[in-house]
């Protein structure tokens, strides 16, 4: 049993689980008034059933019917300044899903298969961090994640990357402007084992894909080292990431033929961002 609230959309089952006021009942309420099935808003019922995880609806209201649906994906989340979805694995993913069951302690036994079947989860469905803005832009940016081409190819990006070798991916957004421009094309080096400096412009890990910023500080402590990045056209600084989510580093990109190398940031974000707005719009009016 889980606290958490699941959702049926696009025929696809997902599970978010925190926390208590970490906006699970917030983001059920979101896809119910766009029109998907919810499962329930507060606690689940998890099995594995046959070669799938299934969550199933608890009676808590008065109300309540009993509702289920296999889960492809468990997010675990917090409110935060942007939409931001990272998979996690391993130990830390068991850790996560375990810190939000309802425990067994007073057994050793029972407690001994809820880490168990805690292990299975991860080995089966996709975990990850989801931080979010409470309102429907959260559906939005979920749906486009989770898109069939954009996830095999960030899969198979991540695959190479791993084998030591180069990935070249297009860049779609303004948020690097003009260091990067939409439809450049973007080389990322894997990174190796040290840790990026101030001014490199990093991929970072995210479910669907990456985000390519410019690294603004690194803190290290005894046990994790946080990665902190920032787009030059943006005002915000990202959510600090953990150093295993740094994917790989940008070194040049190449534009209409010509290969960039030198990509410092020049001017102040708030001018970045101004030109880029202004970039953007004309561009729009072009199509």
């Amino acid at each position: 049993m889980i606290h958490g609230s699941g959702v049926v959309t696009g025929g696809r089952g997902w599970l978010f689980t925190g926390r208590s006021g970490s906006g699970k009942t917030t983001l059920a309420r979101i896809f119910d008034s766009a029109g998907d099935r919810v499962i329930h808003d507060d606690r689940l019922v998890l099995r594995h059933e046959g070669r799938k995880w299934v969550m199933h609806s608890t009676p808590v209201y008065r109300n309540d019917e009993p509702r289920s649906a296999p889960v492809g994906h468990l997010w675990v989340i917090a409110h935060g300044r942007a939409n931001v979805s990272t998979p996690v694995s391993g130990a830390g993913a068991v850790g996560m899903v375990m810190a939000n069951c309802i425990q067994q302690n007073w057994d050793g036994e029972a407690a001994s298969r809820l880490a168990a079947a805690a292990e299975n989860l991860v080995l089966s469905v996709k975990i990850s961090r989801l931080s979010f803005v409470p309102d429907s832009s959260i559906r939005d940016y979920l749906l486009r994640r989770k898109a069939e081409d954009k996830t095999l190819t960030a899969d198979a990006a991540s695959v190479m990357l791993g084998e030591q070798r180069p990935v070249t991916l297009t860049a779609g957004g303004y948020s690097m402007w003009p260091a990067i421009r939409p439809g450049d094309t973007v080389v990322i080096e894997p990174g190796g084992a040290r840790l990026p400096v101030p001014g490199e412009i990093v991929a970072l890990r995210r479910d669907g894909g990456y985000v390519i910023h410019r690294v603004t500080e690194v803190t290290s402590g005894e046990e994790v080292s946080l990665i902190h990045t920032q787009g030059d056209a943006v005002i915000l600084e990202d959510e600090p990431s953990e150093a295993a989510m740094v994917a790989g580093v940008v070194k040049k990109v190449i534009r209409s033929g010509r290969v960039i190398h030198q990509l410092r940031r020049r001017l102040p974000r708030q001018i970045n961002r101004l030109t880029a707005l202004i970039a953007s719009a004309l561009c729009g009016r072009s199509r």
